[in-house]
């Protein structure tokens, strides 16, 4: 989990997820074998003065990050693109 303070933007946030996500994709040698890994995120936000707390917010980001995997392999996902059913 990561929490950046102050930053809300939908689209500097999927960059940074993106990046991270690239990040993690480099192939990494071990021993012979070139590993290869991947990484879904769940994003979620929350604004100063909301009252709901940090477990909340971990709710919130878990649902997305579980709906990021649901689509596959290397994604991000908003919690607030969630459809009530997901």
């Amino acid at each position: 989990m990561f929490l950046i303070d102050g930053l809300t933007k939908k689209e500097k946030l999927l960059d940074i997820a993106n990046r991270l996500i690239r990040g993690i994709e480099k192939p990494i040698a071990f021993e012979q074998t070139q590993c290869h890994i991947s990484a879904s995120i769940g994003i979620a936000t929350r604004f100063r003065g909301d009252p709901k707390g940090l477990d909340a917010l971990m709710l919130c980001s878990d649902r997305a990050l579980y709906a990021a995997k649901s689509k596959g392999r290397a994604c991000a996902t908003f919690f607030e693109d969630l459809d009530e059913e997901t």
